[in-house]
């Protein structure tokens, strides 16, 4: 099922008819979920760099898919870490250990002795 707000969001993305767009019959047909307008690009690149590009508003229909709402709101790896995604950056403390001696591992550990973390409430 398509929504007025999907219908109208899919017509300000396309510039072209919106039943080019992939998943289209489906999204039509399909009376038990209810569809939205999805950049296919987005899993690569965020919003703000879509529009950049000028992908984002008025693009051909090869680059968006009716998705179920189940799908595009539930989808983790969309949602999660998209700043990342596509561009091998490795975290820079990914396979280091041991990078300070024991002695200056036990100076920080006593500088911090007596005090209370920033969200202690007191008590026990």
């Amino acid at each position: 099922m398509i929504t007025k707000k999907s219908m109208k969001n899919a017509k300000k993305f396309c510039r072209y008819d919106v039943s080019l767009i992939e998943g289209y019959e489906e999204a039509l047909n399909d009376p038990n979920e209810k569809y939205s307008v999805h950049h296919v690009l987005e899993y690569k690149y965020r919003t703000d760099e879509l529009e950049a590009m000028n992908m984002y508003e008025g693009v051909h229909p090869d680059f968006l898919i009716w998705m179920p709402f189940s799908l595009h709101h539930n989808n983790s790896a969309l949602h999660i870490s998209r700043r990342h995604a596509g561009r091998n950056e490795t975290p820079w403390n990914k396979g280091k250990t041991g990078v300070y001696s024991e002695e200056t591992r036990k100076k920080m550990g006593e500088s911090h002795k007596g005090k209370h973390p920033w969200n202690y409430k007191g008590g026990k």
